[in-house]
């Protein structure tokens, strides 16, 4: 489910590794995360160094290459490598065992074809790829959700403004896209769900969480009314039923973002009976004859959005 993309500095960012153990701690006398980005730049690099996406180099076709992150970089104290991907960036958390080069290439290309979804090498929506260039946004992979999250966002997470999200390295298939089978790439959501929150949702106000939209609209409709907050049970007639109470009416609008599209996209028809508790319009013909607003928005051509479901073969 959907896990927050942004974070509030509350804890402040801590470069240095203060919570021990394992080959990839680091002294307490290294640089600071900042220290490194004032280098970083005057070596010629993006100021993020290695791994920064820029204006410059968010519209290149994506190579999908894995860099190793150097000592001295800014990243060098949170992650062992990284892709750069349009406007994204994807990390490997340097807690715990090596992240598999194929794990990070994996996330990187499904983001890849959610972006340019032709794979003609050029992102299909210039706009949403500038947002998530300007904001930073970034995944993690990491092998321990919610902790190595953490101390990645303790550590660096000033230099991307708290923009993550993670994955963990268990969630994605080892093959394919997980169609068909009981596992489900878990990178199609969260990586839709950050391109939704950085993306879509400025470049077009009809797709935005906050506030009266298109997208606000039809999930009031498919939730059976206007809820600011998850109600004890949902009307009788309501598609989409998230009871989860720690996802607010943004949380509740990207969640369901993310079921219209990968639904017309039938990402979603292998699995309906699972999904049924939370959502039950499975398939591309029971959106489009049960959520006429919803299936209207997610294929409107004006949005740009995809029309294939990606499935981590890119190029």
């Amino acid at each position: 489910m959907h896990t927050c993309t942004r974070f509030l500095p509350l804890l402040g960012a801590l470069a240095l590794n203060t919570c021990g153990g394992g080959s990839n701690s680091h002294s307490p006398v290294s640089p600071t995360a900042m220290d490194l980005v004032t280098s970083s730049s005057q070596s010629g690099e993006g100021p993020l160094g290695v791994c920064d996406v820029t204006f410059s180099n968010a519209t290149l076709t994506p190579t999908l290459d894995v860099i190793t992150i150097p000592s001295g970089d800014p990243f060098f104290v949170a992650a062992t490598k990284c892709i750069r991907v349009f406007g994204l960036m994807f990390f490997a958390s340097n807690v715990g065992p090596e992240i598999a080069d194929s794990k990070l290439t994996h996330a990187a290309s499904i983001a890849a074809q959610y972006l340019d979804n032709n794979e003609d090498g050029t992102v299909d929506d210039l706009s949403v790829n500038n947002f998530l260039e300007r904001q930073n946004a970034s995944i993690v992979v990491v092998n321990t959700l919610g902790t190595d999250e953490d101390i990645f966002l303790q550590r660096v997470g000033d230099l991307i403004e708290y923009n993550a999200s993670q994955l963990g390295v268990k969630e994605p298939p080892d093959a394919g896209k997980g169609l068909g089978g009981a596992q489900f790439d878990a990178s199609l959501e969260e990586i839709l769900h950050l391109i939704q929150d950085n993306g879509y949702m400025y470049a077009h106000p009809d797709l935005s969480q906050e506030g009266t939209t298109k997208l606000t609209t039809a999930m009031d409709i498919a939730r059976g009314g206007h809820f600011t907050s998850v109600p004890a049970q949902y009307p009788d007639g309501a598609w989409f039923t998230y009871y989860d109470t720690h996802c607010d009416y943004l949380c509740q609008a990207t969640e369901y973002f993310y079921w219209l599209l990968t639904s017309v996209l039938d990402g979603q028809s292998h699995r309906c009976s699972i999904l049924e508790p939370e959502w039950r319009l499975c398939t591309r013909t029971q959106v489009q004859t049960g959520d006429t607003l919803g299936y209207d928005l997610v294929t409107n051509p004006a949005y740009n959005l995809p029309t294939v479901l990606p499935d981590g073969q890119y190029r």
